[in-house]
């Protein structure tokens, strides 16, 4: 439980000292003079009156507020902290919350599981009419079937919750609506949605050791395309131990296991499903557009297979740590397809790396694309719940006070490794996050194409359009049921 009440003065001090940080652990406020703190009291003051003016209040009386939150294997996800440890992000949720719970006179309690626990869990609490937690967070795609099933609130109904605002990712939220509702939703609150965007990495040192492109120049440019991403890719390319093979010992263009093919069908700028005037889903998967992009990009980035690491597929990847992020981590590949919360993975890696978004079709592509994955943590609030405008309040509070303590303190963590911090890298990770959305074939599973669409793409297979085909009538079964059920 947290209920750790910090004065208002306090409070301020650390938000700011937080967010003035170069990236190391925070320093004492004891140690800034007289004019540090005038300042800082006087910036929280001028953010507060820009900001946070309309911001809901109420006293809740002590209310203990509930929630029951996933657990990742490779992303951040807790919203709790027992204590200030000196730790960016530590620091910023231990003083959101303190802050939250002094302004409306509540304690917060949060339970963590394994996402099949919260799953069953919940499954049984709605079930039962029992109203244990107030919000819920777990993947999106195992969220969507309790949407479906009636069993959460529309967000629509949480109207103290301001969705215009900045904390809540506008265009990753419409993404994920269905006839103009909304049942689950993302904000700074909680940072597993910012773990999940998929990213392209690439090895520094190698672009620097072959006179290479620049895939940083490349981006600024508008000329980070397939086609320049699978020439660099060739252009490193050899069997380095001379036997005759290219193995995951040799020097390969990327690796990548079979979920990344989708984010680089994503990037192309054509999805595999889209909406209508009325905010009503479609899907994409037969359109010529959708079938040049997909063969450009199984020919160009997957259809030479030496140019391909793929877990499960290439030769002595099971000999490095962790599979193919161990291939990249060794300097074995040029490029690494991964979600941003497995650069954690990278943070004792010897060469220097960076980040871009995923390759345009072309040059006339006039913006990138970056996809959220559908295990990115979405909350939700049970139909069990019997306050909304109290935890309305509640959830839009926590993640105002998140929008810039927390959001600032993740930046610098996820920059916060040996060669990456740097202007260009903290650029394009804010263009991979303002270019995210969420695909909804994968988020809601119709018909199980996106998986078949990553599958197929990440081994260079073309025959894409006989096997959708195959399959649309289960498709757009799945995808009425969802209309019929949402769009309301």
């Amino acid at each position: 439980m947290i209920n750790r009440i910090l004065s208002a003065k306090i409070l301020s001090v650390l938000l700011v000292i937080l967010l003035v940080s170069c990236g190391g652990p925070s320093g004492s406020p004891s140690g800034a003079d007289t004019a540090a703190d005038v300042t800082a009291d006087a910036v929280i003051a001028e953010t507060e009156t820009d900001i946070y003016a309309d911001l809901p209040k109420s006293d809740f009386g002590g209310y203990e507020f509930r929630i029951l939150n996933n657990i990742s294997n490779f992303a951040m996800t807790t919203m709790f902290a027992e204590e200030l440890n000196g730790e960016p992000v530590n620091d910023a949720i231990y003083n959101r919350n303190a802050l939250v719970e002094q302004d409306l006179n509540i304690n917060m309690v949060e339970q963590m599981q394994e996402w099949h626990e919260v799953t069953a869990t919940m499954q049984k609490l709605i079930s039962a009419g029992d109203p244990v937690y107030d919000a819920f967070w777990n993947e999106s795609k195992f969220q969507t079937p309790f949407a479906v099933e009636g069993k959460l609130i529309p967000i629509e109904q949480l109207t103290n919750i301001a969705i215009e605002k900045p904390w809540w990712y506008a265009k990753a939220n419409d993404s994920l609506s269905i006839g103009g509702n909304k049942h689950i939703l993302i904000g700074d609150l909680h940072l597993m949605f910012k773990e999940s965007f998929w990213m392209t990495g690439f090895n520094k040192s190698v672009i620097d050791a072959n006179s290479l492109a620049d895939p940083y120049e490349l981006v600024d440019s508008g000329k980070w395309t397939l086609d320049a991403m699978h020439e660099l890719m060739a252009a490193v390319t050899a069997d380095i131990d001379g036997d005759g093979k290219i193995t995951a010992d040799d020097m390969m263009g990327v690796s990548l296991h079979g979920g990344g093919g989708l984010p680089f069908m994503i990037g192309t700028g054509v999805r595999l499903s889209g909406k209508d005037d009325n905010d009503l889903p479609t899907i994409n998967v037969t359109g010529e557009a959708f079938i040049s992009r997909y063969s450009a990009a199984a020919e160009k980035i997957f259809g030479d297979k030496d140019l391909v690491c793929l877990e499960g597929r290439t030769a002595n990847t099971n000999k490095y740590n962790n599979g193919f992020h161990g291939v990249f981590f060794t300097g074995h590949t040029l490029f690494y397809v991964e979600p941003i919360g497995s650069l954690k993975k990278l943070r004792d890696m010897d060469a220097e790396f960076g980040v871009v978004p995923f390759p345009k079709y072309d040059e006339t592509q006039q913006e990138y694309s970056s996809l959220i994955a559908s295990f990115s943590a979405c909350m939700a609030v049970p139909v069990t719940n019997t306050d909304l405008d109290r935890t309305g309040i509640i959830l839009e509070n926590l993640c105002a006070r998140s929008y810039e303590g927390l959001r600032q303190a993740y930046s610098e963590v996820t920059l916060d490794f040996k060669y990456i911090r740097d202007e260009e890298s903290s650029k394009m990770l804010q263009l991979i996050f303002d270019t995210g959305a969420f695909e909804l074939t994968s988020v809601f599973g119709w018909g199980g194409v996106a998986d078949t669409v990553s599958d197929y793409l990440s081994k260079g297979n073309p025959n894409i359009a006989s096997t959708i085909e195959k399959k649309m009538s289960k498709i757009e079964s799945e995808m009425a049921k969802t209309v019929e059920a949402l769009a309301g």
